[in-house]
């Protein structure tokens, strides 16, 4: 049997989903991750992306800041949670985000829309799958586990709450090798 991961609440958690909002409690989700003294890093796009930075914000008590590389708050650990304001929101510009946010995260959450899963959430939720094999955490808010997404590694999902919000956990089988 696979073990149950961990979810680090104190680490560069990134939190995506969708542009159209999700039914999940994605501010009680970024203000534990605040408040445990991990950073939250986002896509910077309307729906759950700006409930999360604005949320976490507030709880950390930091500052509105202009648009920075993900990179530059994972590596130097500066403000704990960084908001920023995206400038160009083509489906384009929004999915490079996407990916610079999954790929210099230490755990990521996905919080899908009510339904069945969008582009930019199916986006999300494949890089982070992909990103699970280097020890990566991979969280998905909702009542029952996500559909499988294009390239999706093997792997588990397990029934967990994080943070309080109901989910599910992914693990990669133990003897399986990095795909990267």
């Amino acid at each position: 049997m696979t073990p149950v991961p961990a979810f680090p609440l104190a680490g560069v958690v990134a939190v995506v989903g969708s542009r159209h909002g999700s039914p999940y409690p994605v501010g009680q989700f970024a203000a534990a991750v605040a408040q445990a003294g991990g950073s939250v890093v986002t896509g910077c796009a309307r729906g759950v992306d700006q409930v999360a930075a604005r949320t976490a914000a507030a709880a950390a008590g930091v500052r509105p800041a202009r648009l920075l590389p993900p990179a530059y708050l994972a590596l130097n650990h500066l403000p704990r949670v960084l908001v920023c304001r995206a400038y160009d929101r083509s489906a384009r510009a929004l999915a490079q985000r996407t990916r610079r946010v999954v790929e210099f995260a230490q755990a990521v959450a996905v919080f899908p829309p009510a339904g069945q899963l969008g582009p930019g959430s199916t986006l999300a939720l494949s890089l982070a799958l992909r990103r699970a094999w280097s020890g990566v955490a991979v969280f998905y808010a909702g009542p029952v586990p996500p559909p499988a997404v294009p390239y999706q590694p093997p792997g588990t999902w397990h029934s967990a709450a994080v943070a309080g919000v109901a989910g599910w956990l992914w693990s990669p089988p133990p003897d399986m090798p990095p795909l990267f």
